[in-house]
């Protein structure tokens, strides 16, 4: 998922007026199938992800000023936020899948 939204980045940004129309449904878009694929992968993959979600969200989106907050929910905003914040954080409290813990009788 990762390469394929970094090469789709290439191709828009080789035109200016075509990134500047395009930009933030890509950041809606990559925002999005990063969260779906954070269901979807294994367990010990999880934890990974979600940093290098982190990392591309923090360094490409925010220091360079690419997302714009009114296209996202409230929800999504948020969770933008707590991700590039404390990747862990956000990993122990909406990823992580909780231990059961057994009783002894």
């Amino acid at each position: 998922m990762n390469v394929e939204y970094d090469h789709i980045r290439e191709l828009l940004v080789r035109d200016k007026e075509v990134w500047e129309r395009f930009r933030s449904m890509y950041w809606l878009k990559k925002y999005n199938n990063y969260m779906g694929t954070i269901k979807r992968i294994g367990e010990e993959y999880k934890r990974e992800y979600v940093h290098r979600f982190s990392d591309e969200f923090q360094k490409r989106g925010l220091e360079l000023g690419e997302l714009d907050e009114s296209v996202f929910t409230k929800i999504s905003w948020s969770n933008i936020q707590f991700i590039t914040k404390d990747p862990n954080g956000f990993y122990m409290k909406k990823v992580a899948t909780p231990v059961k813990v057994r009783r002894l009788h």
